[in-house]
């Protein structure tokens, strides 16, 4: 615990006179990330630039209960909030977020927020509690339909590998000089902040011979900032950060520097946020709406000897093309 104190104290003492919700420089991208707990959602937003240099450009706690909508709204007003770069001023909003879901109590609640904005990248995500797991392997479905087969299209768990990821990021609280591999902090984050990026050590068991690693939690201490580090930069990987070339990050200040494509259109409704549309796919894509009523599923007819998976549908809906390219299983709502 000693030596995790002396590294959050070193951390603090190199905080720079970063403004929050301002993209210093450098910060290409943005990611986000939120944990759970039973009274109140905590949220981090990392910007990532070259060569995988970080700037924290905010965190915020929003108090309440998960179990209740109010809330979660908070965090989606949050979410939507644009930043502004500082060169320029361009806004600047998240390109991917990571929800913790983890908590078997609080875990439907967090896919009820995800579901209608997997569109923006916002995906639940669970730690692997195996030490070698990969940082973040392809996720899993979580739904089966009436036949027991599992639903592609429905929500998806992606299960992180936490402990690789805090290897990394381990190494990286200790990299002092600005570029490759540094994390940046604000002197604007809360004094209570700094002791949580030093709230767990690497310890290791043997067990029939062998060795195991796990990042454990120091007993009495608070680890959100650290897990939110953590979700970052696994928002980080899936949009392939970690993988991008010098073009990649050219095109990124090429947008930035192009304003008016960050800009909404003056007579351009903000969209809706909260449940999916009532309104047909066919009547969101410009066309005129039929008057039929869109039945959620049909019975699934199967020919004999055809794959399991091999299904269709008996019934002619409204002749929309859009309408007949959407998936088995996906949620269907009524004109």
């Amino acid at each position: 615990a000693q030596g995790e104190r002396a590294m959050h104290t070193a951390i603090k003492a190199r905080a720079e006179a970063i403004e929050m919700r301002s993209v210093p420089r450098g910060g290409l991208i943005l990611t986000g990330a939120v944990d759970v707990q039973h009274n109140r959602l905590e949220g981090k937003i990392v910007a990532w630039g070259r060569y995988e240099e970080a700037w924290v450009v905010d965190y915020q706690v929003f108090w309440g209960d998960p179990m209740q909508a109010a809330v979660w709204q908070q965090l989606d007003d949050w979410l939507l909030r644009p930043l502004r770069y500082e060169v320029g001023g361009t806004e600047m909003r998240i390109a991917a977020c990571a929800i913790d879901a983890s908590d078997g109590h609080t875990m439907e609640e967090v896919f009820k927020f995800v579901r209608p904005r997997t569109s923006r990248m916002v995906f639940a995500i669970k730690g692997h509690k195996t030490y070698d797991a990969p940082m973040l392997p392809p996720p899993t479905a979580r739904e089966i339909d009436r036949s027991g087969v599992k639903v592609k299209t429905g929500d998806l768990l992606w299960m992180v590998g936490v402990n690789q990821i805090k290897n990394t990021l381990a190494a990286r609280l200790r990299v002092t000089t600005p570029g490759r591999n540094c994390i940046h902090f604000g002197t604007w984050l809360p004094d209570e902040y700094w002791p949580m990026l030093g709230s767990e050590k690497l310890v290791s068991k043997f067990m029939n011979g062998n060795v195991y690693k796990r990042w454990v939690k120091i007993e009495g201490e608070r680890n959100e900032a650290w897990d939110l580090l953590v979700y970052n930069y696994a928002a980080a990987v899936r949009l392939g950060v970690n993988r991008w070339g010098e073009a990649n990050w050219l095109e990124c200040e090429r947008i930035l520097t192009q304003s008016s494509l960050f800009a909404p259109a003056a007579d351009a409704p903000r969209p809706s946020m909260s449940a999916p549309s009532a309104v047909p796919a066919c009547a969101r894509q410009s066309f005129t709406p039929c008057q039929k009523v869109h039945v959620k599923a049909t019975i699934a007819h199967r020919r004999p000897g055809a794959p399991r998976r091999c299904q269709k549908s008996s019934i002619q809906l409204c002749g929309c093309e859009v309408w007949k390219k959407r998936s088995w299983g996906t949620p269907y709502f009524g004109s």
